[in-house]
C-alpha cells in the first residue's frame, strides 16, 4: 500500500526509513510502549509519545527528538505538564502516520489491538534487539530485590494488558539467549477496576549484565540503575533519575 505524503510534509522534507534500519525498530518499540498513532480521515494523522515529566525528561526532550530527525526529518518538541507528572512528544505528519498503519502494520487508536511485535522485527536478533530495546525504554521496569539488606538482586520486567505481545516478547527474550519467568492472566485490582495482566521477568546478575551487552538501554531512567549498581553491587531505592545522574556523577 502506498504511503500518503501530504503537502506539507513535502514542504518539510519528510523522509521514511527502510525496514532493515535498526533505529526504524528501536523507535517501533519505543512506539509500542509510549506511543499512540491517531489518524482521523480529514483531519489529524499524528504520532504522540507519552513520559513522565520528572524521570522521562531526558529521553523525551533530548534522544528521541534526535532518532525521529534522523528516521523522518522532522523536528518535534516535548510539552511538560506537572499537574499530571506527563510529558508529551507529537509528530504530526501524514506519511509517517500511514507508513506506520499501513506498512509497519501498527494499529490506529488502541494498541491491544496489536497482535504481536511486529513481523519486520522478527526478520533479523538485531533488529528484535533493538525493538525490545525500545520497549524496554519505555514499558518495562528495573527493580532490585533486597538481600542482605540492601537492593542488590536484579530483575527487568515487563507487565501488559496485551497477551499475544507478551507472547512474543518472551519468545524474544528466549531467542536472544534469555531466561524468563511468566506470569499469565494475573488478575490485579487498580481504581475499583479488576484488570488481567501478562508478566514476563528476566532475573540474576549474570543476565542484568547480558541485557546490558545484547540489548542495553537509552533510557538514562533504566540506564542510571544499572551504572550504580554495576559500581556498588547495589541500587539506591527510591531515587529519581536526576538523583542516580547526579550521583553516577561522583564516581
Amino acid at each position: 500500500m502506498d504511503v500518503l505524503f501530504s503537502n506539507f510534509d513535502r514542504g518539510c522534507g519528510v523522509t521514511l526509513p527502510k525496514l532493515n534500519d535498526e533505529l526504524l525498530a528501536y523507535e517501533t518499540g519505543v512506539h509500542i510502549g509510549d506511543g499512540s498513532l491517531q489518524i482521523v480521515a480529514g483531519a489529524t494523522h499524528s504520532v504522540r509519545y507519552f513520559g513522565h515529566s520528572d524521570d522521562d525528561w531526558i529521553f523525551y526532550s533530548e534522544i528521541v527528538p534526535k532518532m525521529l530527525k534522523q528516521l523522518f526529518n522532522k523536528e518535534v518538541y516535548p510539552t511538560k505538564r506537572n499537574d499530571a507528572k506527563t510529558c508529551t512528544l507529537s509528530l504530526c505528519s501524514k506519511a509517517v502516520a500511514t507508513f506506520k498503519r499501513d506498512v509497519l502494520c501498527l494499529p490506529n487508536g488502541n494498541k491491544n489491538q496489536l497482535s504481536g511485535l511486529p513481523e519486520f522485527v522478527k526478520t533479523d536478533e538485531k533488529l528484535l534487539a533493538s525493538c525490545i530495546r525500545g520497549i524496554a525504554d519505555t514499558d518495562f521496569s528495573v527493580f532490585f530485590f533486597r538481600k542482605g539488606g540492601v537492593c542488590a538482586h536484579p530483575a527487568i520486567s515487563c507487565t501488559m494488558s496485551n497477551k499475544p505481545l507478551i507472547l512474543d516478547i518472551e519468545a524474544a527474550l528466549k531467542q536472544l539467549g534469555f531466561s524468563t519467568s511468566v506470569r499469565y492472566d494475573v488478575l490485579r485490582k487498580r481504581n475499583g477496576r479488576e484488570h488481567t495482566e501478562h508478566i514476563v521477568t528476566v532475573c540474576g546478575k549474570d543476565q542484568f549484565r547480558a541485557w546490558m551487552e545484547t540489548i542495553g538501554f537509552s533510557n538514562p531512567k533504566q540506564k542510571t540503575k544499572f551504572d550504580i549498581w554495576d559500581e556498588l553491587g547495589f541500587c539506591l531505592p527510591k531515587q529519581s533519575t536526576d538523583d542516580r545522574i547526579a550521583f553516577i556523577s561522583s564516581f
